[in-house]
């Protein structure tokens, strides 16, 4: 296999793993731009974007978003260089306008923070914008909507007491649905947290231990 097939199947593996995303994040670092792979990757993920809107959380890590938009400083120089290793006019001129457009609702990291508070920072901002995103499982089910804010309204996660609340009903009214979108909105907020499903399953046939 060539070097130039490999690149292919690397690639294309690569878009597969976007196409398949709900979000992306790109950090863009001093030698962001000295990197043919990343910058490919790049044009995957704004594709993606552009194609499937796909969130796109643009981090500038120590590089200031205006040298990534205008190609200048010290992500400009390095640019340069890679424009000057015979890298296709095309790659170039998507690069140029993508990288534009991959500096809105930008995500910037002060110098002073250490890589612990930017990870924190990262996945607090990909678990709001989830959030936003977040869509029921079953449309068709009447209700659903109103109920999960109505549940919401009823839950604090600033509270320290233990909370029960129950959802109770006939079969195939919404309930498991229900219960598992306030799970994937309120999971966040805890340090450990657990979805049990089929638990009538389990219980009628004894694998439900208290």
């Amino acid at each position: 296999m060539t070097s130039s097939s490999e690149e292919m199947k690397f690639h294309s593996l690569f878009w597969m793993e976007f196409e398949a995303s709900t979000i992306s994040v790109i950090i863009f670092s001093e030698g962001y731009a000295s990197s043919k792979c990343c910058l490919i990757e790049l044009l995957i993920i704004l594709e993606c974007k552009n194609s499937y809107g796909q969130i796109v959380i643009p981090v500038f890590y120590r590089v200031d978003p205006t040298d990534v938009k205008k190609q200048i400083g010290t992500f400009g120089d390095l640019f340069s260089k890679l424009q000057l290793q015979g890298e296709p006019d095309k790659m170039q001129s998507n690069l140029y306008l993508k990288l534009a457009a991959a500096t809105e609702n930008t995500f910037s990291v002060s110098y002073a923070w250490p890589e612990s508070k930017l990870i924190e920072e990262i996945a607090n901002e990909v678990l709001e914008r989830l959030d936003d995103t977040f869509q029921i499982e079953n449309k068709d089910l009447v209700g659903v909507e109103l109920s999960i804010k109505e549940i919401e309204s009823l839950l604090s996660t600033t509270l320290t007491a233990v909370c029960k609340l129950g959802i109770w009903g006939i079969g195939r009214i919404g309930k498991r649905t229900i219960a598992s979108a306030i799970f994937n909105k309120t999971s966040r907020h805890f340090d450990s947290s657990y979805f049990a499903q089929n638990v009538g399953e389990a219980e009628e046939n004894d694998r439900l231990i208290s």
